[in-house]
């Protein structure tokens, strides 16, 4: 499940699908929570911990790596995160000329040792 649909899901459960009282209560902005439910966009750490807070749910579980039973996905259960957005974007990145796919690699090394 995505994490667009899984917070539609809690959203439906929690608030009736009111994404205003969700927004108002939770301290997410609501135009940062429709990018969430209808553009794919995902949360960063501290609006992960908010929503964690606010649904009463575990972080793992709102990222994907815990089931609703709290079970910890094992390696094998991996392919839940390769979505068509993460497939689009990897095959942008594969067609990049060498230096530019060396340059992202870089980036995303000094961003892994917190540096960026």
């Amino acid at each position: 499940m995505e994490f667009r649909e899984l917070l539609a899901l809690l959203i439906s459960e929690k608030a009736n699908g009111n994404q205003t009282q969700v927004a108002k209560e939770s301290g997410i902005p609501m135009p940062t929570l429709n990018g969430w439910l209808t553009k794919g966009r995902l949360p960063r750490y501290e609006q992960i911990i908010l929503l964690s807070k606010y649904f009463h749910v575990s972080a793992d579980y709102l990222m994907g790596m815990e089931d609703d039973a709290g079970k910890k996905r094992n390696d094998s259960d991996r392919a839940y995160l390769i979505t068509p957005e993460v497939i689009r974007l990897a095959k942008r990145i594969y067609d990049l000329p060498d230096g530019d796919r060396r340059r992202l690699e870089f980036l995303f090394d000094a961003i892994e040792d917190g540096k960026i």
